[in-house]
C-alpha cells in the first residue's frame, strides 16, 4: 500500500510521459564534429514543421525556415502575417519589420510608420487566416507527413564574438 502511489506514478511517467516526449516539436541530435579532433560537437537542431505556418510561408511565397523560427519564439499565426503584409503592402524588408515588432512596437504604429493602412492588413489577415484554416481540413494528413523536419546546424563551439554575430545577423 505505502508503494501504491510510487508506482502508479512511475507507470503513469512511463505511459503517458515517454509518448509526450518522443512527439515534441523540437529534437536534438548530437554527433561528433568530423573538422576537430578534440571532443567538440556539432548539433543539429530538427524542428517539426507547424502545418499552419507551412502554408503560410507557401501563400506568401517566403522562407518558411524564418516564420517556422519565429512562431517558435512566440509569434502568433495571425501576428506573422500581419508582419508579411505590412512588409509587402510597404515594400520593406520583413527583418526590419520583424526588429520592430521585436523591440515592443505595436503593429499599427509599424503600419503607420511604412504608410500602410493597419485596417486593411487587419482585413487581409482575417482572410488568409479563414483560408488557410480551411485549407487545412481540406488536405489530408499524409501531405504533413511527408514533410521531412526542417533543420539547423549549429557549430558555433569556440567561436569568436563576431564570427557568433555574423551568424545571426
Amino acid at each position: 500500500m505505502k508503494y501504491k502511489f510510487l508506482y502508479t506514478a512511475i507507470f503513469y511517467t512511463i505511459v503517458v510521459g515517454v509518448p509526450f516526449l518522443s512527439s515534441s516539436d523540437v529534437e536534438i541530435f548530437f554527433s561528433p564534429s568530423p573538422l576537430s579532433s578534440s571532443a567538440q560537437s556539432t548539433k543539429k537542431y530538427y524542428i517539426k514543421r507547424d502545418k499552419f505556418i507551412y502554408l503560410v510561408s507557401d501563400k506568401f511565397a517566403f522562407t518558411e525556415e524564418k516564420l517556422q523560427k519565429l512562431y517558435s519564439q512566440g509569434y502568433g499565426y495571425k501576428e506573422l502575417i500581419k508582419l508579411l503584409y505590412i512588409s509587402s503592402m510597404g515594400g520593406v524588408e520583413f527583418d526590419s519589420v520583424v526588429k520592430l515588432r521585436s523591440s515592443g512596437e505595436k503593429l499599427r504604429n509599424i503600419s503607420k510608420r511604412y504608410n500602410v493602412d493597419y485596417s486593411k492588413v487587419v482585413e487581409s489577415t482575417d482572410k488568409m487566416y479563414c483560408e488557410i484554416k480551411s485549407e487545412l481540413l481540406s488536405l489530408p494528413t499524409s501531405f504533413f507527413e511527408s514533410l521531412p523536419p526542417l533543420q539547423e546546424e549549429e557549430d558555433l563551439q569556440g567561436a569568436t564574438t563576431e564570427e557568433y554575430r555574423n551568424k545571426y545577423k
